[in-house]
């Protein structure tokens, strides 16, 4: 494999496994138990915290220069995290703890919008993967 592939391919894992662990803790936090506004507002608090390690995982992916094999493939995949972002702060956003309610409108929304994002992400990474693995060194 060409070192730039290879090199690709590392940043593009290590931001992957960032992601995967701050999914991990909105999954922690989406079962806690909730009893008190207060319980609420630190439960959008620790989402609003995920949100922004989201945001920062967005501008690395976006910064990194890929190969001119994947470019458009790249770009494809920024805009789904991105879409994924902004699927995440939708949800977040449905959430009034000064009422204690959700829009849940807004919610389902932000989760179908996520669950899109997602299957754009993996299916685009399978795409780069392919591209990758069938370069000539």
């Amino acid at each position: 494999m060409k070192k730039e592939y290879n090199d690709y391919a590392q940043k593009v894992a290590v931001i992957g496994a960032q992601m995967n662990k701050t999914s991990e803790k909105f999954g922690n936090l989406s079962i806690a138990k909730i009893k008190t506004i207060e319980d609420i507002s630190k439960l959008k608090d620790g989402y609003v915290g995920g949100l922004k390690e989201f945001q920062s995982l967005y501008v690395k992916l976006n910064s990194i220069n890929p190969p001119k094999l994947i470019e458009n493939e790249h770009s494809e995949m920024v805009k789904s995290f991105k879409n994924y972002v902004l699927a995440t702060e939708k949800m977040i956003n449905s959430i009034d703890v000064e009422n204690v309610k959700v829009n849940t409108d807004e919610y389902q929304s932000g989760i179908e919008l996520q669950n899109k994002s997602s299957r754009e992400i993996v299916g685009i990474t399978q795409v780069i993967g392919d591209k990758i693995s069938k370069a000539p060194n």
